[in-house]
């Protein structure tokens, strides 16, 4: 039995958040990306990344984790966006074992509701364009697509992302 809690990450959980983050992009980008792609990363090297960002951006995002007990299930980072009155949702990673289960669900109904109670009346996150799942996970939430798009890369592989956004003001 799930019993969630979601809380803002704790200093001392920064690593195992950076290596949940590396399982699920592993998980969930395999198909879609060419073999390879995240070739050459290091785990600990990823972790000190992740601690360097958060300290840099402590003032203007959050990482919240979805606990289980002691174990981390999932988490998000968010953040401002590039307009007044609009958060980003920059990253929402679940752990493999738990993907189905409601846990995504949780991290995106709490960061909605926190951007909601700081103010804000928009949303948006990028997702990487015929990641299917996710999109169809983000618009039964009531994400829809901007018409932005962007090529970034993911590890070693370019890929196109697709812009999407939700009104706060709506329930």
């Amino acid at each position: 039995m799930l019993t969630m809690i979601i809380r803002p990450a704790q200093a001392a959980e920064f690593a195992r958040v950076a290596d949940l983050h590396l399982a699920s992009r592993a998980h969930t980008y395999s198909a879609m990306l060419p073999p390879g792609a995240f070739d050459g990363v290091d785990p600990v090297a990823h972790r000190a990344r992740l601690r360097e960002r958060l300290a840099a951006e402590a003032e203007t995002h959050l990482l919240s984790v979805a606990l289980d007990g002691p174990e981390i299930v999932g988490f998000t980072y968010v953040g401002p966006a590039d307009e007044p009155l609009a958060r980003e949702l920059h990253q929402i990673h679940v752990a493999p074992s738990r993907k189905g289960t409601g846990v995504g669900k949780a991290l995106m109904r709490a960061a909605l509701d926190g951007f909601r109670s700081g103010g804000a009346e928009r949303a948006y996150l990028w997702v990487i364009e015929g990641n299917d799942r996710a999109i169809t996970f983000y618009e039964r939430g009531g994400w829809t697509p901007e018409g932005t798009v962007r090529e970034q890369p993911m590890g070693n592989a370019p890929t196109r992302q697709l812009r999407y956004e939700i009104d706060l003001r709506r329930g």
